[in-house]
């Protein structure tokens, strides 16, 4: 979302994420990306970023503390030299957990480009091959919403909006970066079962948001890593919600409900675990 301040500055929302379901594929022999079925969907907690005209080619970022590849700084550097336009300073306000699955880095370079793309009068269509050179999860975040996203990540699309739902989200106290998730993955020698995306379509289609969709091919992987995504799943069990499940490549978790007080009943157990509710949207 854009709040276009003046000619020359704008301010951004951008809203995490939660993979309803997670397929990941064999990786190529070629390389590159793991191929990957999921639906996923955007949740009302942000990062905010303000963007500031340059009257150079250079673009800056304010330092986030634990980030050392910046994806909105790079997304901004990109996006001038594709483009040919001048940069601009980048000021984010970091909400987000980062190393959580959320997709907080990914949201934020997906802001950067929509609020470039305002600032010098590009198309918003012309973002896409420069979300998908940025990683899998900024193509999602150019549009967010509720979608299928397949292929390398560059596959999206948009579903009908699911009921008004809220999570029960659990940060997890210890994290790990996507691409050590991923290295574990490609040393498992078992894989789950490839997911029936055509049957949760289908169920979604009939508006029956059942626990079909809490497959993480990756959950086991990740919480044989980190134990306290196993905690967290434990301690999110609920026969009131509608699925638990592990986002992304973890170390966050959620609960999913179809109202506001079941949730909050739930949070109120969780007084070991920093969490919060939030909604889909």
């Amino acid at each position: 979302m854009c709040y276009n301040e003046s000619m020359n500055r704008i301010r951004l929302i951008a809203n995490a994420k939660l993979n309803l379901c997670l397929q990941v594929g064999a990786l190529p022999e070629e390389g590159g990306l793991h191929p990957i079925d999921s639906l996923m969907h955007t949740i009302d907690w942000c990062d905010y970023i303000t963007l500031t005209k340059r009257k150079d080619e250079e673009s800056t970022c304010n330092p986030i503390e634990g980030v050392e590849d910046n994806l909105a700084l790079r997304a901004a550097r990109n996006f001038s030299a594709v483009f040919e336009t001048n940069g601009v300073d980048i000021d984010i306000r970091k909400h987000i957990p980062i190393g959580g699955g959320f997709g907080g880095g990914s949201a934020d370079a997906a802001a950067v480009l929509k609020g470039m793309a305002t600032l010098y009068g590009v198309d918003y269509g012309a973002l896409a091959p420069l979300a998908a050179s940025l990683g899998s999860d900024v193509p999602f975040f150019l549009t967010g919403g509720f979608a299928k996203v397949s292929g390398k990540g560059e596959v999206v699309q948009p579903l009908a909006p699911l009921p008004l739902l809220y999570a029960v989200v659990i940060v997890g106290k210890q994290s790990m970066s996507t691409a050590e998730a991923f290295r574990l993955w490609d040393e498992r020698t078992s894989k789950p079962a490839v997911l029936r995306m055509n049957d949760i379509e289908q169920a979604l289609r009939n508006e029956q948001t059942t626990k079909l969709m809490t497959i993480n091919s990756m959950q086991n992987v990740c919480a044989g890593a980190l134990p306290c995504i196993k905690d967290a799943l434990a301690a999110l069990a609920d026969p009131k919600a509608l699925q638990v499940a592990m986002t992304g490549s973890g170390s966050g978790t959620y609960a999913l409900y179809n109202s506001l007080s079941a949730a909050e009943e739930k949070q109120a157990t969780l007084s070991d675990w920093e969490s919060r509710i939030c909604r889909l949207v």
